[in-house]
């Protein structure tokens, strides 16, 4: 496997960069700050990605703001793959994969793990091996991916046959049977399930006693509940019979007023008709203007009275007109006696004369007018004399105190027979009221108890004989009706608290068999994990002195690696279980940590290029960014000559800022600068 080309389109500092490579050493030439470790990190990127890596992220965002973006051509086998990755979007979409041949994607699972399945090595087991950022660091023994394929070559050759996988499948069964963090531990959750069966089966019982208790409530309640129905039911009874008993006294109430007006209307009639009206026959025909008039006339005691008075006017003025008359002739004799003797006397005597006469005229036409109306008082006294006459004999009555009398006793007569005829009139209306009232009652009861039979109905009424009142049986009945509303509830309530208890609570039978079936599973899963826990402890016993046998060929290869870089100065080292490594000095092994820097970190190269020989399982590319910066030139000639053996048949990317002094040396080198 090669990579063939790689187009970074942005990412950290570079923009539209293509670089081809070949299948050889390749050599990315550049200053200090040209990008070099850039595209070693894109490498990276494209394969593993940076995700939760925040600082690598940050490191690597363009300036620009756009999403980092690229591809790489890989060549693995007879394949040719392109890889595309962004980090722009949701991260399952962040990558894709496009088989060259085929013009196929390749699907999710391969896409997603592309570092993994191209170069079968996770991101930490490749950053520790493949790719070197610095060649003194030394490679981290907590690479448990790198520790496993070693040890699992060195027992059986075949690194996929591994004690560890088989340790770790055990440890996961462990787990799986007793880890109190893992989520679906066996035995922690047959514990649980068999202490909340125990919760549960408490529970259960508890319910039982419960219900069977309530049970007890509640057919004692049904037993209250029927007997306060039964109560009730008798006095709905006796409320009826009452309630019958009292229609039945509406009814001969009602009758007995009807048949007690009947009575009294026929009483009043009887004494309307005893009246006798023929006594008062004369007065009836008499008009109110006849009766005013003779009520109204003043009688002969007045009139006799008025004519005395103008007779005896009559009188005086007949005096006075006597005495005009005697006054007359006086002053005439006198004026003729003065009437030539003394003018003045003459004419005293003709004034007196005159009014003298004045006076006899005045006096003689108030005695015409006396006169007359003495004799109208006369005339109208013979005229009311003659009407009083004849009204009396109208009314068959001689006198006007008779007729009062007889009018008092007629208007008395008339007013009694009015007021009987009122009472009739007003029993009459009474005695229909009572009759509409009676029909509205009886077309009540007979819609009330849904009967035809009148006569039938009305007799069993009157003779409704209740053994309480209607109130008190309607009290009773009201009060059994709370208690039987109350009882109900009651029932209810426990009907409802049965049924949750039996639909919120186990059978304890089945419970109880549960519980069996559990103790038995643990019990069982117990002796499982002793029995699991024992092969562990004897396995890996058994594999604790294989897991020292990859030591010697990783000791091998890093010892001959080690010898050519160092041109045979150090041939005899030892490789512990940690990586670490003693070197052969004067007959003695000494610690790496004696050795020269450029020394150590030819060691670790050789260590790092010994483990990369041991653990691939296939021909994949070797990364090394700016890693022989503090090499010499004998150092840097020496390293050159084994990576250009080593690139025959892997191919060799590396950084690097020293291009003339390479150049001079090698020759079949891909040289790229940037």
């Amino acid at each position: 496997m090669y990579i063939k080309e790689i187009n970074i389109k942005t990412f950290g500092g570079l923009c539209n960069k293509t670089i081809k490579f070949t299948n050889g050493l390749n050599v990315i030439y550049g200053a200090n700050e040209s990008g070099k470790s850039t595209v070693i990190a894109f490498i990276k990127y494209i394969f593993y990605g940076i995700s939760g890596r925040k600082n690598e992220f940050k490191r690597y965002v363009p300036l620009s703001g756009e999403p980092m973006c690229g591809s790489i051509t890989v060549c693995d086998n007879d394949v040719e793959y392109e890889i595309f990755r962004t980090s722009k979007g949701a991260k399952s979409k962040q990558i894709s994969v496009i088989n060259k041949i085929n013009g196929e994607e390749m699907d999710a699972d391969f896409s997603q793990n592309i570092g993994k399945n191209l170069f079968l090595l996770g991101e930490d087991a490749f950053l520790n091996t493949l790719f070197v950022t610095n060649i003194s660091n030394k490679i981290s023994v907590s690479d448990g991916e790198i520790f496993s394929h070693l040890s699992n070559l060195a027992e059986s050759g075949d690194e996929n046959t591994s004690k560890e996988k088989i340790i770790e499948k055990i440890d996961a069964d462990i787990s799986n049977l007793s880890s109190p963090r893992r989520k679906n531990a066996i035995i922690p959750s047959l514990e649980m399930q068999i202490s909340d069966i125990n919760d549960m089966l408490y529970k259960a019982k508890e319910s039982d006693k419960k219900i069977k208790f309530l049970k007890e409530t509640l057919a004692k309640t049904n037993a209250d509940l029927q007997q306060k129905a039964k109560e009730k039911e008798k006095y709905e009874n006796e409320m009826k019979t009452a309630k019958a008993a009292l229609d039945g006294e509406k009814i001969v109430g009602l009758e007995n007023e009807i048949l007690s007006l009947e009575n009294e209307i026929k009483n009043l009639d009887d004494q309307f008709s005893s009246f006798d009206m023929s006594a008062y026959d004369g007065i009836k025909s008499i008009s109110n203007e006849e009766e005013k008039r003779f009520l109204t006339d003043e009688g002969d005691s007045d009139k006799n009275a008025q004519n005395l008075i103008l007779e005896e006017r009559a009188k005086n003025i007949t005096g006075q007109k006597k005495a005009a008359a005697v006054g007359t002739a006086f002053f005439i004799i006198l004026l003729a006696v003065f009437a030539f003797t003394i003018p003045v006397l003459c004419v005293l005597s003709a004034a007196f004369a005159a009014a003298s006469i004045y006076l006899y005229i005045s006096a003689n036409k108030k005695l015409h007018e006396t006169y007359s109306e003495i004799d109208k008082i006369k005339k109208q006294k013979e005229e009311n004399q003659a009407f009083i006459s004849k009204f009396l004999k109208r009314a068959g009555l001689s006198s006007k105190e008779e007729y009062l009398s007889v009018k008092n006793a007629y208007a008395a007569f008339l007013s009694q027979s009015e007021v009987v005829k009122s009472k009739i009139e007003m029993k009459k209306s009474m005695l229909s009221a009572k009759k509409d009232e009676f029909k509205k009652l009886e077309n009540y009861l007979l819609t009330a108890y849904n009967k035809n039979d009148k006569a039938k109905l009305f007799e069993d009424l009157k003779a409704a004989k209740p053994s309480i009142s209607y109130d008190d049986a309607e009290r009773k009945t009201a009060e059994l009706s709370r208690e039987i509303s109350a009882l109900q509830i009651n029932l209810t309530k426990t009907e409802f608290e049965i049924q949750s208890l039996k639909s919120g609570a186990d059978d304890v039978l089945s419970l109880e068999e549960h519980l069996e079936n559990l103790k038995s599973d643990l019990d069982e899963k117990n002796e499982e994990l002793k029995i699991i826990t024992e092969a562990k402890r004897i396995l890996e016993d058994a594999s604790s002195e294989q897991q020292n046998n990859f030591a010697p060929e990783l000791t091998k290869k890093v010892g001959e690696i080690f010898s050519r870089l160092t041109s045979g100065k150090h041939s005899e080292i030892l490789i512990d279980k940690a990586f670490g490594a003693k070197f052969k000095n004067n007959g003695e092994y000494a610690d790496e940590t004696f050795l020269s820097k450029g020394a150590l970190d030819q060691l670790y190269f050789s260590i790092r290029f010994g483990i990369i020989d041991m653990i691939k399982k296939k021909n994949v590319p070797v990364f090394l960014d700016d890693a022989f910066n503090q090499y010499d030139d004998f150092r840097l000639k020496t390293v050159f000559s084994y990576l250009c053996d080593y690139a025959k048949d892997t191919q060799v990317i590396i950084s690097a800022c020293r291009e003339d002094e390479i150049k001079q040396i090698f020759d079949k080198i891909n040289i790229i600068n940037l």
